[in-house]
């Protein structure tokens, strides 16, 4: 597929519309936790602490490595090692299943240590937030995903391999930095 100017316009145009949509849904849900923390009292249940605190740290550091390959994925195809672009995307991959992984688990031990929606309504805040981010992180995973399974493509058409790749790389790099921001927000306010 050859790329013209008013493709390549168009798709950047999207992409700023869907991500200036994103961040009035992840402000929103900013406010509503600054109005949760600042204006009831809520208190989140002891055991939430020591659960969450060194996934989290560890978890971001995935996340961070994810990003870190996704950027060496990017220079190599930009400089046509195809061989490198491939290896670093399947490795920014992994990376993200792993964090996607590791957050869902995270969930569930939340579940499993009995704090569950519907009896404080920070938990209820929290699953909510929890899973719309995990659901765009998922989505942001398969853009990745597919990029990477298109490998004929890539090798035939560069031009559109980077094209693609940087529509997809700035909408994981935009929700990893919601989620370094956003999350460890939640994260640190559950410390006494």
């Amino acid at each position: 597929m050859t790329l013209t100017g008013n493709k390549i316009k168009s798709d950047w145009l999207g992409l700023w519309i869907l991500l200036g949509f994103e961040s009035l849904l992840f402000v929103g849900l900013l406010a509503v936790y600054i109005h949760i923390h600042l204006f009831t009292e809520v208190l989140w249940p002891v055991t939430a602490v020591s659960l969450v605190l060194p996934l989290a740290i560890f978890n971001a550091l995935v996340l961070i490595i994810s990003l870190a390959m996704l950027g060496q994925a990017w220079l190599a195809l930009k400089a046509g090692r195809i061989k490198s672009y491939l290896t670093n995307l399947g490795l920014s991959l992994l990376a993200g299943a792993l964090f996607l992984s590791m957050a869902a688990f995270d969930l569930y031990a939340h579940y499993e240590a009995g704090i569950k929606p519907g009896r404080w309504l920070i938990t209820d805040y929290y699953y909510a937030a929890s899973g719309i981010m995990l659901l765009h992180l998922v989505i942001g995973w398969a853009l990745l995903a597919r990029q990477w399974s298109r490998k004929q493509d890539n090798a035939t058409d560069a031009g559109f391999a980077l094209h693609s790749l940087e529509i997809s790389g700035v909408y994981w790099n935009y929700l990893a930095l919601v989620w370094l921001i956003f999350f460890p927000l939640i994260i640190l306010s559950r410390l006494p």
